[in-house]
């Protein structure tokens, strides 16, 4: 017979095994739409190159946001777990760590903070259940303030 120790042991790691069969994967190529995008007080990107690789619990997300003038670009990267700790990230702002915690089987929340505190980015991406579109609605704290805005993305491969 089973300790009560074990035994939760067991039940916890069998309902771990089978909500991460469950999740939508986000893998894939995605490009940013514009006009369905809703960017605040942002300065709107001329485009946004995306793409990630997942595989349950491991995610590695690479990009680069292009701005306006369509010659400052700022890449960012991410090689982790959706785990709920903290591992190192490139985000636009420079060096940092990033936490994602999975809220349920089609949303990730993402929190990437700078390494010098001043720069604190949440988003809370969403794959459609046919997982062809993405949404992540953003909040961004910074010295300047904070800004809210949505992007919307369509997978492309």
């Amino acid at each position: 017979m089973l300790s009560r120790r074990a035994a939760f042991a067991a039940m916890l790691a069998a309902s771990t095994a089978v909500f991460s069969a469950d999740v939508q994967n986000m893998g894939g190529s995605w490009k940013l739409n514009q006009e369905k995008s809703r960017w605040g007080k942002r300065d709107k990107p001329t485009g946004v190159e995306l793409k990630i690789e997942h595989n349950e619990p491991t995610i590695r997300y690479t990009g680069t946001v292009i701005n306006a003038n369509a010659t400052d670009r700022r890449d960012f990267k991410f090689d982790g777990m959706i785990d709920g700790q903290p591992h190192p990230a490139m985000g636009p702002e420079g060096e940092g760590t990033m936490t994602i915690n999975r809220v349920n089987k089609f949303t990730t929340k993402w929190t990437f903070r700078s390494n010098d505190g001043k720069v604190t980015e949440e988003a809370m991406t969403s794959i459609s259940g046919n997982g062809r579109e993405m949404t992540r609605r953003m909040e961004r704290k910074a010295a300047e303030g904070t800004v809210i805005w949505t992007e919307f993305y369509e997978k492309v491969s």
